[in-house]
C-alpha cells in the first residue's frame, strides 16, 4: 500500500513533468513548422532555360513559369505513380512522366493517368532577381 505523503510526492512529480513537455514539445513543433528558404536560382535563368531545378530537405525541386502571366510555380518532380522523375514539356506547358505516361499541369494537378496523386507543390518568393522555394 503506497502512503499519502509518497501518492502526493509522485503525483506533483508527473504534473511538473507534464507541464515541461508540452512547453518544450510546443516550442519543438513550432520549429518544425516555420518555413525554410531555399535559393533555386534567378528569375532571368528561368526565363532563359524555362525551368530551375534545385533539392532541398524535402526532395528535388523544378520551378517553371507557365502562361501568358508567367506564373511562377515549383513542384516535387517524382511522379506519384511509380517514383520515376517527370520532365517539364515548355511548349505543351506540362510535366509529362517518361515512364508510364502520366502529365501534370505546372501547378502539379494531375492531368492524366495512371498516376493517382497531384504531384507535391511548393510555395515560391521572389527577392530581387533571386527565386526560393518554402519548404
Amino acid at each position: 500500500m503506497i502512503k499519502r505523503r509518497k501518492l502526493i510526492s509522485l503525483t506533483a512529480l508527473g504534473t511538473a513533468i507534464a507541464t515541461i513537455t508540452g512547453i518544450f514539445g510546443r516550442d519543438a513543433s513550432r520549429a518544425q513548422n516555420k518555413a525554410t528558404l531555399v535559393k533555386i536560382g534567378s528569375l532571368s535563368n528561368l526565363k532563359a532555360k524555362g525551368e530551375l531545378a534545385g533539392k532541398t530537405a524535402k526532395g528535388p525541386v523544378i520551378v517553371v513559369s507557365s502562361g501568358k502571366t508567367g506564373a511562377i510555380s515549383a513542384v516535387n518532380p517524382t511522379c506519384t505513380h511509380e517514383g520515376c522523375r517527370v520532365k517539364w514539356q515548355k511548349s505543351q506547358e506540362k510535366f509529362i512522366c517518361p515512364c508510364h505516361g502520366a502529365q501534370f499541369s505546372a501547378t502539379g494537378q494531375k492531368l492524366k493517368g495512371p498516376a493517382g496523386k497531384n504531384l507535391p507543390t511548393y510555395a515560391t518568393q521572389m527577392e530581387g532577381d533571386t527565386v526560393l522555394v518554402k519548404v
